[in-house]
């Protein structure tokens, strides 16, 4: 009984996500299962707000480099803390699930990676998703313009004019083409 035991948490997974997700709306959740010498992992960069899961990969690694090297590293640029399985798979798929409903995709390697939760019950994610109901656009570092303009352009198609906000940052408008001019809401930093 007790080898079984074992067994079951040995499979358990291990899952972090940036803490402040909740605040800032963009951030990462990572999860990883130990498979004995080596750690299935996946990591997702998540945007809360509007777009859901931007980018997700998975991989195999020793499991000591996931713990210490991988893992501080995370920390380090994100400032990752453990949250319980079923809230980082809360997370994810309720990011997912909010971006669809603006007609925003998944990247291509979300399936693959978020298959790591198999097995866990999605719980209550402990955040909202969006800014006031409506999607919020804020550009991640390293969104180009095209990309932004492709958000943009998304937003006002499925959910009109009227039912999303944006904030630039440290984009000027001027440099975003589109009739960006339409798009009500939060106001654009001049």
């Amino acid at each position: 009984m007790t080898t079984s035991k074992k067994t079951a948490a040995a499979a358990a997974p291990m899952t972090f996500a940036s803490s402040d997700l909740a605040a800032y709306g963009h951030g990462l959740v990572v999860i990883a299962r130990d498979k004995g010498t080596k750690a299935e992992t996946a990591t997702f960069v998540v945007d809360v707000l509007a777009t859901g899961v931007r980018r997700a990969n998975r991989s195999a690694v020793p499991l000591a480099t996931f713990l210490n090297k991988a893992l501080p590293a995370l920390h380090a640029e994100h400032h990752t803390v453990p949250v319980p399985p079923g809230v980082a798979l809360a997370i994810l798929t309720g990011a997912v699930a909010f971006a669809k409903k603006s007609g925003l995709p998944t990247p291509p390697a979300y399936e693959e990676a978020v298959a790591l939760f198999d097995g866990v019950t999605a719980g209550e994610p402990g955040l909202t998703f969006g800014k006031n109901g409506k999607p919020h656009f804020r550009p991640m570092p390293g969104d180009n313009e095209d990309a932004i303009e492709a958000t943009l352009g998304r937003l006002r198609k499925t959910c009109g004019p009227d039912g999303f906000t944006y904030d630039l940052d440290e984009f000027d408008e001027d440099v975003i083409d589109g009739d960006d001019d339409a798009v009500s809401g939060d106001s654009v930093d001049d």
